[in-house]
C-alpha cells in the first residue's frame, strides 16, 4: 500500500490586493481584511466569488438586557442575518424581537442563558412566533416581570 501526501496552499492577501484577482479553478484565496475565504473557479474575479462557510446556518448572538418600560438593548456579539433585528416592549416581561422574513418556520433554532441574580428564581423564554417575529418573555418566581434582564445570552440560528 503507498501512501500519497498532498499539500494546499492558500493565498493569503488583503482585501485591497485581492480586488481584481482571478484564482485558477479550486485555488482557496484567504481575505485578511475581511476574514473570509472564497474558493476560485478559474474566470470570476475574487470579489464576485461566494464567501465559504462550513456553518450551514445565519446566526444572530446578543447580550441582552432590559429596564423599566423599556425596550430591550442588545449588544450584538455576532450578525450575519440579512439585518439587525429590532427590540420593542409589548408589557410588563413582553417583548418582541422583529425582522422582516428572517425567522423561518421549522428552520430557526433559539438558544437562551440561564438568569442568575441573587438565587432569585429568575427566567427568561424566546420563542419564534412568526417569519418575522420571536417573542421574548421575562419571569420573576414564574410571573411576567421587567427588569430581569442584564447581559443576558440570546442566541438564534436560522439554518438553510
Amino acid at each position: 500500500m503507498s501512501t500519497f501526501l498532498a499539500s494546499i496552499q492558500i493565498l493569503k492577501k488583503a482585501y485591497a490586493d485581492l480586488v481584481g484577482e482571478i484564482l485558477l479553478d479550486g485555488q482557496p484565496a484567504y481575505d485578511e481584511t475581511n476574514d473570509v475565504l472564497r474558493i476560485g473557479d478559474g474566470s470570476t474575479t475574487f470579489v464576485d466569488l461566494p464567501i465559504f462557510k462550513a456553518e450551514r446556518y445565519k446566526v444572530f448572538t446578543a447580550l441582552v438586557s432590559q429596564a423599566d418600560t423599556s425596550a430591550p438593548t442588545m449588544t450584538i456579539l455576532e450578525n450575519t442575518l440579512t439585518g439587525t433585528p429590532v427590540f420593542s416592549y409589548d408589557a410588563v416581561g413582553e417583548y418582541e424581537l422583529t425582522l422582516a422574513g428572517e425567522f423561518v418556520n421549522n428552520k430557526t433554532a433559539i438558544f437562551t442563558s440561564v438568569i442568575i441574580n441573587n438565587n432569585l428564581a429568575l427566567s427568561y423564554t424566546a420563542v419564534r412566533v412568526s417569519n418575522d417575529v420571536i417573542e421574548v418573555k421575562s419571569y420573576n418566581s414564574g410571573t411576567l416581570a421587567n427588569t430581569m434582564l442584564s447581559n443576558s445570552l440570546l442566541e438564534i440560528r436560522i439554518y438553510e
